[in-house]
């Protein structure tokens, strides 16, 4: 069959965001993690970068649409992370490219979310997650 699974399920080449779960950043290295980010952003990405993880229990998130991967290794070399942190370059397929928009994003309960794709009843629930925090995981997982 021709065409990736995007084009064969879809009918045609949807941009995706890509995502990386860094389970402990120290092993790997400063070097390899920009190297492995800079690739994803190159790939699928480019519209805005992002990573967050809990240090000392407290969540810590770092985005923004002009966040470059070389500031983005800085700012996270700082932080001592507990378990990890995700990291997310979007390719903006929806909605405007803004700081707003870009992922990954913290819930009032201390949850952190990035997604690939578009979710359904997203318009109804981010205004309440980002703006005010005001919705919990059960409320953001109902509205999908």
């Amino acid at each position: 069959m021709q065409g990736n699974y995007n084009e064969r399920y879809w009918g045609r080449r949807l941009n995706m965001c890509r995502l990386a779960y860094i389970r402990e950043p120290e092993k790997i290295g400063v070097e390899k993690l920009t190297l492995l980010f800079t690739k994803l952003e190159k790939s699928q990405g480019g519209d805005g970068n992002g990573i967050a993880g809990f240090s000392n229990g407290i969540p810590v998130c770092i985005k923004g649409v002009k966040l470059k991967i070389p500031e983005l290794m800085q700012k996270m070399e700082a932080i001592k992370w507990d378990a990890g942190f995700i990291f997310h370059t979007r390719k903006s397929s929806k909605g405007e490219i803004s700081d707003f928009n870009t992922h990954p994003f913290l819930t009032k309960n201390n949850y952190i979310l990035a997604h690939n794709g578009h979710w359904s009843g997203a318009d109804n629930f981010k205004p309440a997650l980002l703006i005010n925090g005001e919705i919990s995981l059960s409320d953001f997982l109902k509205c999908n």
